[in-house]
């Protein structure tokens, strides 16, 4: 029986699987990409061949623990990167044992790596009188100012990440009583403020 190669089994995760089958946003992809290829430069390296030349058993639990240990040590990435490029590893493993089975012993072991525990920094917040303080900063009568005053009100009062406010589009206000916002966050998920 042939198996795909670990060449024919990332181009069908990367063109079908990602893209048609799941459509990850192209922030996903870029992402799964980056820890991908990282990945199969530090096993080629380790294994002493060029990428070409990879096979998915040099893909081992034991490589991939070394790969993110390396990502600590070397790259200088935090546990929550670290842990993002795990995730990659492991929807594309995942992915292969999902589509041949017959390499289902292969991707088991590095499924069953887990996610390193991090500890969450308690985030702070303005009063109400440092945010006026903050907003009492910006000239309104200037050029921009009414523009970043809005951009500064909203990112504090939705919790916004930056790339949501950019995406968002005047259709995405309702100015009539309630007054609101649709925000659109990470994995497609709306919220009105």
């Amino acid at each position: 029986m042939n198996l795909p190669t670990l060449p024919t089994l990332l181009s069908a995760f990367f063109l079908r699987y990602l893209a048609v089958e799941r459509g990850v946003s192209p922030h996903t992809t870029t992402s799964y990409r980056d820890a991908m290829k990282l990945l199969l430069q530090f096993a080629a390296a380790r294994c002493r061949r060029s990428v070409d030349q990879l096979v998915i058993e040099d893909l081992t639990a034991p490589v991939v623990l070394e790969f993110l240990a390396d990502l600590e040590a070397s790259r200088g990435n935090t546990i929550r990167t670290r842990n993002s490029r795990l995730a990659a590893v492991q929807t594309f493993f995942r992915y292969v044992a999902g589509r041949e089975p017959a390499l289902a012993a292969t991707c088991s072991p590095v499924l069953s790596v887990p996610a390193k525990k991090a500890l969450r920094p308690l985030l702070g917040y303005l009063s109400e009188q440092e945010l006026g303080h903050l907003l009492a900063q910006i000239d309104r009568l200037a050029k921009h100012g009414e523009r970043d005053y809005v951009l500064l009100s909203i990112l504090y009062d939705t919790g916004a990440r930056i790339q949501e406010l950019l995406d968002l589009t005047p259709r995405d206000f309702h100015l009539e009583s309630p007054p609101f916002v649709c925000v659109r966050g990470k994995g497609r998920r709306e919220r009105l403020c």
